[in-house]
């Protein structure tokens, strides 16, 4: 079936006339010459369904029928197409206020009857999918203020929430590999990372770093986490390619976040590998020590960056694009890192690291090196350090 379509017309002729052809087109139909009757099965309807009501019926008008139907499926997809022989611009703009989707004028044509339909059906087939889309969400906000609560009363369990959130460590996708090392300053973290395949060709893979430390730092990973869960859940449901454009899904969650209002604010770095075309697409708002891209024969600093995320309504988050070699190391460090690192100034810093990694495989082998050149206790910050590496590149 096409659809459901309810008729309410007091002309036995014109109920029978459209029944046919509305059978014939492949609707399922309900047809009532009682107005009161039709309101009566309406109230029992599941939606979606679409009602094709004549304006002026004994008892109930369609535009009575109409109003109380908007009224008490406010939230729910229904679309009303109006019988009608008035034409005056007054008289439409008391359908369309009443509620009235569409109206179609007696004597109506077949064709232009079945194209009306046609449309109506389409809108609320839209219409149902975003309902089932916001009730997903609201599923979800749900769970995550369940998960935000168990943090609240036992911080432990919610470190354990957090790092079960993490991504397997020593993943492996075609040639490529990665791995991460991962410490809080505290029992939560302010740091987190993530890296998925979409449609066994994209990976994706982001790197946060939220303002300060503790629970409420911890929160806005979770939240980022569940941000970017449902725009999985989109591509995976083709409604919406967002999560392959960096600077698309940049721009949608810092007004995400701001529009939370949380006085959070966040560093993010958003990328996605095409590896039919070995190409990076990404989007920096704030990240350093900036990304380092190694090869053999090519070392790429990917130094360009935006503002915070969380902080700028009108901020602009933009993309770059970056032909990789065929063998490469693709190297992320927090700031923390940065504060057990010696040297004079940041910069001198960030080279420090820099020389690590060009000498490390992998985040482990960085660490090492740099636990031979400093002394590790708790640290002051929180420590993250992410490697994807394609191939064997030394």
């Amino acid at each position: 079936m096409k659809g459901t379509v309810y008729v309410i017309d007091d002309s036995t002729a014109i109920c029978k006339m459209l029944t046919s052809y509305l059978n014939r087109w492949g609707y399922e139909v309900f047809s009532y010459i009682s107005a009161e009757e039709g309101y009566e099965a309406l109230q029992e309807a599941i939606p979606p369904f679409v009602v094709v009501i004549d304006w002026e019926m004994p008892g109930l008008s369609g535009i009575e029928i109409s109003k109380k139907l908007k009224k008490e499926y406010e939230d729910e997809p229904v679309y009303i197409i109006l019988l009608t022989g008035r034409d005056s611009i007054a008289d439409l703009e008391e359908a369309f206020l009443s509620g009235v989707d569409d109206y179609i004028q007696k004597p109506f044509n077949e064709r232009i009857l079945r194209s009306r339909l046609s449309a109506g059906i389409k809108i609320l087939n839209l219409e149902n999918k975003l309902i089932q889309q916001k009730n997903h969400l609201n599923m979800m906000n749900t769970q995550l203020v369940q998960t935000i609560d168990i943090i609240k009363k036992d911080i432990e369990a919610g470190k354990k929430v957090q790092v079960r959130l993490l991504p397997n460590n020593e993943m492996r996708f075609l040639d490529y590999r990665f791995n991460f090392y991962y410490q809080p300053s505290m029992a939560l973290s302010g740091d987190f990372l993530d890296y998925f395949v979409i449609q066994n060709r994209y990976i994706c893979f982001y790197f946060a770093d939220v303002s300060g430390h503790g629970a409420s730092s911890a929160f806005i990973t979770i939240l980022l986490k569940s941000f970017v869960s449902n725009k999985i859940h989109e591509i995976n449901s083709q409604y919406s390619d967002q999560i392959l454009h960096p600077d698309e899904l940049m721009n949608s969650f810092n007004r995400y976040i701001i529009d939370l209002d949380l006085q959070k604010h966040l560093v993010l770095f958003y990328g996605v590998i095409d590896t039919a075309e070995n190409k990076l697409s990404y989007s920096n708002a704030g990240q350093y020590p900036y990304p380092l891209l190694l090869a053999n024969d090519t070392e790429i600093l990917l130094s360009k960056k935006n503002l915070f995320a969380g902080i700028y309504p009108e901020a602009k988050y933009d993309v770059q694009e970056v032909d990789l070699p065929d063998e490469y190391r693709l190297i992320f460090l927090s700031d923390g890192m940065l504060d057990i690192t010696e040297g004079d100034n940041i910069e001198d810093k960030a080279e420090t690291l820099y020389q690590y990694g060009r000498n490390s495989r992998t985040s482990d082998d960085l660490l090492n090196q740099l636990l031979m050149n400093t002394t590790l206790n708790q640290p002051p910050d929180d420590l993250t350090i992410l490697f994807i590496r394609k191939g064997d590149v030394e």
